[in-house]
């Protein structure tokens, strides 16, 4: 189990960009020590084994439920952008335009998930900077 301080700070550079670390990943391994966490809890309570393996596996559900069972979660990403239109059609369109050229400059997205809201650039894909949003 890591040192709950050095998983956040590692979290939090993730977020930022400023690592080479995956939020994901980070926020993986602080799912684990949660998990260990309640494991040695529910092993320490005067109750019959099954009931503990009921408790640790209304956890281990919850995780998987929640954040996915292969790691992932859904996330809601949004990209914003004024566009001068007739009407939505047309607004819609120029977007999709615009979403599908390789050269646009529309690189920003608002990205929304079980760890917060970001605000996520890829300009450089292999360089991502992630933000607060």
């Amino acid at each position: 189990m890591e040192h709950p301080d050095r998983l956040m700070r590692d979290f939090e550079n993730a977020c930022r960009g400023t690592s080479d670390l995956d939020p994901l990943t980070i926020l993986h391994a602080i799912l684990d020590d949660i998990l260990d966490t309640v494991r040695r809890a529910v092993d320490d309570l005067p109750m019959s084994s099954d009931r503990k393996r009921d408790c640790v596996g209304e956890v281990e559900d919850y995780i998987a439920n929640y954040y996915g069972e292969s790691g992932e979660a859904e996330h809601t990403v949004t990209w914003v952008m004024p566009f001068d239109a007739t009407d939505p059609v047309d607004a819609a369109k120029q977007a999709l335009g615009t979403v599908r050229d390789p050269q646009s400059v529309a690189t920003v997205f608002i990205v929304e998930g079980p760890t917060g809201r970001f605000a996520v650039d890829l300009e450089d894909p292999d360089r991502p900077i992630v933000k607060d949003a």
